[in-house]
């Protein structure tokens, strides 16, 4: 015969969940606690790999150096960019050869994204391109 208590259970049947042992739920807090410290340290390290990229962009208005004798701009809202990057022999870049002043530009793009924004087109001028440039009329 089974004995029952007052709220119908059986005493000492439980509730059918075993608690786990206390070295299990050691280790789980300890998983959880090293996956977190993982998760800050990749983040931060990430973060770190951000902002010394970033920091290596420099940008020039192009508008101000050029003045005022411009073709008029295009309303139909496409943008043009020119991308220059630069190269030295500062640093790590000297044993490529010795440092005769200056930057020399590596790459030359024009990059034309469209009207709209949707989608964009890239022409990349080889650096060692060379062209026959008309004389200046302009004294």
């Amino acid at each position: 015969m089974t004995v029952q208590n007052k709220s119908g259970r059986i005493p000492g049947a439980g509730t059918g969940r075993r608690r786990k042992p206390p070295a299990a739920r050691r280790r789980t807090g300890v998983l959880l606690a090293g996956a977190a410290a993982v998760l800050v340290l990749a983040g931060a390290g990430l973060g770190s790999a951000y902002l010394r990229l970033d920091g290596n962009l420099q940008g020039v208005d192009i508008n101000a150096q050029l003045g005022g004798d411009r073709p008029d701009d295009l309303a139909n809202g496409s943008l043009d960019i020119l991308v220059l990057g630069s190269d030295s022999r500062a640093g790590d870049n000297a044993a490529y050869g010795p440092d005769e002043g200056g930057a020399r530009s590596d790459t030359a793009m024009v990059v034309h994204v469209h009207e709209g924004h949707t989608e964009a087109s890239v022409v990349s001028i080889p650096r060692d391109t060379l062209v026959t440039r008309p004389a200046c009329a302009d004294s």
